[in-house]
């Protein structure tokens, strides 16, 4: 406890010292978000003119291709912030430029997908062989409803439903925390999509429990800021800018 305690302190203080001497920096990083959040709205009013039952083609195109903008921004974001942190140039016109490493993602983000379904097969098998294809039949078709947990814990046993969520949200958790890095490495060292998962998986090589309470504070950060409202224009910001120097601190202690 007494170590995470330490390393929070000591990226709150290169957080505050940023803050302190890059006013302008602080000004890109606010704005960046902005950006992100205005097309993230943008792209949803859009998405409202897709009738999914008459348009279901068009519409997979369009979430596929509007997903692949946003992530293009977000790189584009986190490397505005990885300028602010090496005290170079933070142009807003960075979060458009690295679209370029959509590739590396798309390969990388497979090799994630592939990562957690194997880690939940057996979860999988273990559902197949108790349910059958019934078990899928009965949440896709209850997910809407809104007698959805009655219609569940009536059809399942609320034992096995508990080692079912256990063997999925556990590995899934786990596997989340240890790769949380990978998109980094693509973004601040060039890496491929293979290799910034070998490297975010050797960089929090005993650090998950840490990596988990700073997420779980992040997030209660962001819950205030969104009770707020106007708040989480400053804590998302802020959240952004503390898990890349988190990313930088483990970088510089790694063993």
């Amino acid at each position: 406890m007494k170590t995470n305690l330490l390393t929070i302190k000591t990226i709150y203080s290169q957080l505050i010292s940023i803050f302190k001497q890059n006013t302008r920096g602080f000004l890109s990083l606010v704005s960046g978000f902005f950006i992100i959040l205005i097309v993230r709205m943008l792209l949803s009013i859009v998405d409202t003119i897709f009738i999914a039952n008459e348009f279901p083609i068009q519409r997979i195109i369009f979430m596929l291709s509007t997903a692949l903008l946003v992530v293009g921004i977000e790189m584009g974001y986190n490397k505005l912030i990885f300028n602010i942190i090496d005290n170079d140039e933070a142009s807003l016109s960075t979060v458009f430029n690295y679209f370029n490493l959509l590739g590396q993602y798309i390969i990388g983000q497979l090799i994630y997908c592939l990562i957690v379904v194997l880690v939940c097969l057996p979860s999988i098998i273990y559902i197949v062989l108790q349910y059958g294809n019934k078990f899928f039949e009965v949440i896709y078709h209850s997910i809407l409803d809104p007698y959805f947990q009655e219609l569940v814990t009536s059809y399942f046993n609320v034992n096995e439903l508990f080692i079912i969520l256990f063997l999925l949200l556990i590995p899934g958790i786990y596997i989340a925390i240890r790769l949380s890095f990978w998109l980094y490495f693509i973004i601040d060292k060039k890496l491929t999509g293979q290799e910034a998962i070998k490297h975010s998986w050797l960089l929090t090589k005993g650090k998950a429990g840490e990596i988990l309470i700073i997420g779980l504070c992040l997030i209660v950060l962001n819950i205030i800021g969104l009770i707020s409202i106007i708040g989480i224009c400053f804590t998302a910001p802020v959240s952004y800018l503390f898990f890349c120097l988190y990313y930088r601190y483990l970088l510089a202690n790694q063993e």
